[in-house]
Formats: C-alpha cells, sequence, structure tokens
C-alpha cells in the first residue's frame, strides 16, 4: 500500500446541493471552515479549485490578475456555501 492509495481511495463522486455534477470528482480534504488562498483562482485550473474548495466549506481567498472573474467565480463559491473574497 502506497502513500497515495489513500488519496485516491478519498476521492469519490459526491453531487452538490442542488446540482448534476456528472463526472466531476470531488475529494474530502477536512476543510471545513479552513482558510486557503488560491491565486489564479479566477479561470482554468484556479477556478476548478476554488470550486472544489467551496465544496468543502473553506473560508476562500482569490487571487487572480482579472479582479472581475475573480468575483465571479466567488460568487459562483458562495453560491456552493462557501465563503470566499
Amino acid at each position: 500500500r502506497t502513500v497515495g492509495s489513500d488519496f485516491v481511495r478519498r476521492i469519490r463522486r459526491r453531487p452538490m446541493a442542488g446540482q448534476s455534477n456528472e463526472g466531476v470528482l470531488n475529494m474530502d480534504m477536512g476543510l471545513k471552515d479552513k482558510s486557503v488562498i488560491v491565486t489564479g483562482g479566477g479561470s482554468n485550473i484556479g477556478r476548478a479549485i476554488v470550486l472544489g474548495f467551496a465544496a468543502e466549506n473553506a473560508r476562500i481567498t482569490i487571487g487572480d490578475i482579472d479582479p472581475e472573474q475573480a468575483g465571479k467565480v466567488a460568487a459562483e463559491a458562495e453560491k456552493r456555501g462557501a465563503s470566499a473574497v
């Protein structure tokens, strides 16, 4: 058994409230009420990371070169139950 096997075992499919997440993997990383900072969180991989942390109900700070896009992602994260700025 490798260290990675624990990580892979923790990955599971889990829909968010009121949404279908078919094909989306979410992880239980134990981030509920923890603070995280995501740089480049306004698009692409950074956005996906923000939304993954939102599923964990983390408190998220998003840094991005495009503050308008970062605000849109923060609003999307808040709709999913997270606290985001």
